[in-house]
């Protein structure tokens, strides 16, 4: 039943179990379909979007031949130029309309397809709305309506602080094994740590697992995407349809982060674009050099330095970079800016490429 899952309608068409049942109607095909519909709602349109296409390509009737045609647009123009008959006039051949009226129910079904598509009703079981209301258990709702950030304490201590219009459903008491919440618009999250009890927020599109971690999630369900950056720890984030299925485990299916490091998820193109955040900030202080006050330091060391207190990769593309020595005060200057004074000092320059930064330029010589 499974590999039912990823079928569209024109795959149900070509489906010979799905045949039979729409165009016998058997009994066992009844309660399997409908089954089938009960535990997959996502897909129930797909179904009935494909029985009626199926029904309408079944009742066709064979196509007019040219003189029917022609005949046809003799009578239409006739009509037409002759105002003053008062009785219409009838067709001295039958014309059988039943193509025509196969044709429309398929064209309305593509339509309609189309339309659902587009509209991404397809997609309505991510949504937040349908999975509060059809959750199996009682949930809480918790909705910021202020024009301030507005802090919510979950179940097990952890924390959200909801922007302005943001809204987050969990239960009053989490079950043993899971800690599940479901989130509209964007929240921090502060995590309590709980082995065994893994943290998961649904939010529209995008699902997130943690153990123990800080965390923001912004996912609007009329945005085009939806954003995660992590502050601490390390979490796993999913495209809700990738979700729960058994290669869940398998790394192509999800993407790791760390903190300074962010996600952005393209809901048309179902892609994920990993990279650094906007403003990476120190993770632990640099103790052979407090406060970033380098005195002839070589580069090399230097890079070592910001990598391993800002969590992130420095790659240089030429050997010599790293012989360069530098005297530099850096102190609580952002990231990008003590690069910028590293490679203006160095006469280098530095791209950032996902979540790796990339040091350009001629070195110095040994």
């Amino acid at each position: 039943m499974e590999h039912y899952l990823t079928y569209r309608a024109d795959d149900f068409l070509q489906d010979a179990k799905f045949r039979d049942w729409v165009l016998n109607g058997d009994s066992e095909g009844n309660g399997f379909w409908q089954l089938f519909m009960e535990r997959y709602p996502e897909k129930q349109k797909t179904v009935l979007l494909a029985c009626a296409m199926l029904k309408a390509l079944y009742e066709l009737e064979p196509l007019p031949g040219d003189m029917e045609k022609q005949r046809t647009w003799e009578l239409i123009f006739e009509k037409i130029n002759t105002e003053e008959d008062s009785e219409p006039r009838r067709a001295h051949f039958p014309i059988r309309w039943g193509w025509l009226s196969a044709a429309s129910v398929i064209l309305m079904a593509l339509g309609l397809g189309w339309f659902f598509i587009q509209r991404g009703s397809f997609t309505d079981h991510a949504a937040y709305e349908y999975q509060v209301s059809h959750s199996r258990i009682v949930l809480t709702e918790r909705k910021n309506d202020s024009s301030a950030p507005q802090k919510v304490k979950l179940p097990d201590a952890s924390t959200v602080v909801l922007q302005p219009g943001s809204k987050v459903s969990f239960q009053e008491n989490f079950e043993e094994n899971k800690r599940e919440v479901y989130l509209s618009g964007e929240g921090f999250f502060d995590v309590r740590k709980e082995l065994g009890k893994p943290f998961t927020v649904y939010a529209n599109r995008l699902v997130v697992q943690v153990v123990g971690t800080s965390f923001t999630v912004r996912s609007n369900r009329n945005e085009g995407a939806a954003l995660v950056k992590v502050a601490t720890g390390k979490v796993k984030v999913f495209a809700f349809e990738n979700f729960g299925k058994p290669q869940q485990t398998d790394a192509a299916h999800f993407v790791t982060l760390i903190p300074n490091q962010q996600v952005t998820y393209d809901l048309k193109a179902n892609r994920f674009a990993k990279a650094l955040v906007k403003e990476p900030v120190v993770l632990s202080a640099p103790i052979a050099h407090p406060d970033f006050y380098f005195s002839n330091t070589a580069v090399g060391d230097i890079f070592k330095t910001l990598e391993k207190s800002y969590g992130v990769t420095i790659r240089c593309n030429n050997d010599n970079l790293a012989r360069c020595n530098l005297t530099a005060p850096l102190g609580n200057e952002p990231l990008f800016r003590k690069l910028d004074i590293i490679c203006q000092t160095i006469g280098a320059t530095y791209e950032v490429w996902g979540t790796e930064i990339v040091i350009t330029g001629q070195g110095c010589n040994p």
